[in-house]
């Protein structure tokens, strides 16, 4: 019994052993998913996020720095005649922006202030290195002082607050893809793939050696390395995006992995949906899955028919506006009905050209995505 006591204890030991010092692993990349990689480099459109003054004034409405007042992408965010324009409190709503924070988390996240200290504290270089700033606000969120935020948007402001410390974004498209190009699930993430809480500075920091060892190996420097491991989602997949999608998932009892899909909705163009039908009826699910439509093509129209059998024809130019909405949209809320109808509310779209059929358009991009 004092045996087996022993060999939990020793086992247990090494366990902490290892998970304290992640960085001592000898890396072996998987060579099939390492040549997906290498043949997808540079191939990819940069992330533009919505624009980032709308997205400030919805969470808190305050006087802003109108350089706010467009839609932001990565080399803003990089470039400190933009970003030292901005107070602590504005440069945290353009990271945050520009990732496609749910508003509606952000407002739960702004309610408590405390956190934009660590922000500050990066900006003037007080914290010194990228595995210290990811542990402050790794506490913060254990200690449930940071609602509405998890590590794939606090890396965000750790990268772009000070990107000197070289901290990268993990999110859950470049966890998948280190765990894939590792062949081990290095950053942890849920059944759902997203990044969970329970990922340590130790594991933040491996991520990061990751990323600079595989920026050597291409030769880019690492937040470009990085930024290819997110590729481009929606519609247009980047090479590297479909990989991802279609070689992660979580492992089941048989041990097989299964895929998942990208549910981020991109904006198509009308045409190539229209492209894609025919005069024969398909049926899909409606945008929150609760009932079924038919679609067709309609000469130069595509015809609508909902669960109450009432049909409407979308034009291109119905089509477009939904689009843009769409487009103005946080990543993370483009697939709620709500925020294509109207309402009462402040998140409900009060230039909706059809208060019944504009909602059904989402459904006809998640179809074909």
């Amino acid at each position: 019994m004092i045996l087996i006591y022993s060999l939990i204890y020793l086992t247990s030991s090494l366990e902490s052993f290892l998970n304290n010092n992640l960085k001592l692993i000898d890396m072996n990349y998987n060579l099939s998913a390492q040549k997906q990689f290498e043949n997808s480099l540079n191939k990819f459109k940069s992330w533009r996020g919505i624009n980032a003054l709308d997205w400030g004034m919805y969470v808190q409405p305050v006087n802003f720095n109108e350089k706010l007042n467009k839609k932001l992408v990565r080399s803003d965010l990089l470039n400190e005649n933009f970003t030292n324009a901005l107070t602590d409190f504005e440069l945290t709503v353009a990271i945050l922006s520009w990732g496609g924070m749910n508003r509606e988390h952000a407002k739960t996240l702004y309610k408590n202030n405390d956190w934009i200290n660590l922000v500050s504290s990066l900006r003037s270089k007080e914290i010194n290195s990228r595995k210290e700033a990811y542990n402050e606000f790794y506490k913060l969120r254990k200690g449930g002082k940071l609602k509405g935020m998890g590590p794939a948007y606090f890396t965000k402001l750790i990268c772009f607050a000070n990107p000197k410390l070289n901290g990268f974004i993990m999110d859950q498209w470049t966890s998948k893809s280190i765990n894939l190009l590792c062949d081990k699930e290095l950053i942890k993430l849920t059944k759902s793939g997203h990044v969970k809480d329970n990922n340590t500075p130790d594991i933040y920091e491996l991520f990061c050696e990751i990323v600079e060892d595989l920026s050597k190996k291409y030769n880019v420097k690492p937040i470009v390395l990085e930024e290819n491991l997110f590729s481009n989602g929606g519609f247009n997949k980047g090479s590297w995006r479909k990989y991802v999608v279609n070689n992660w998932g979580v492992k089941n009892k048989k041990n097989i992995n299964q895929p998942i899909k990208d549910k981020i909705l991109e904006p198509i163009d009308f045409e190539a949906v229209l492209n894609k039908l025919s005069s024969e009826n398909i049926e899909i699910p409606s945008l929150g899955g609760r009932s079924r439509l038919k679609i067709r093509k309609d000469d130069d129209k595509i015809l609508i028919t909902n669960s109450k059998q009432k049909s409407f024809s979308v034009n291109k130019q119905h089509w477009d506006k939904v689009m843009n909405r769409m487009d103005e949209l946080p990543q993370d809320e483009r697939d709620m009905t709500s925020r294509y109808g109207l309402g009462k509310h402040s998140f409900n779209w009060k230039e909706c050209p059809n208060r019944v059929f504009s909602i059904y358009i989402p459904a006809i991009v998640k179809c074909f995505s």
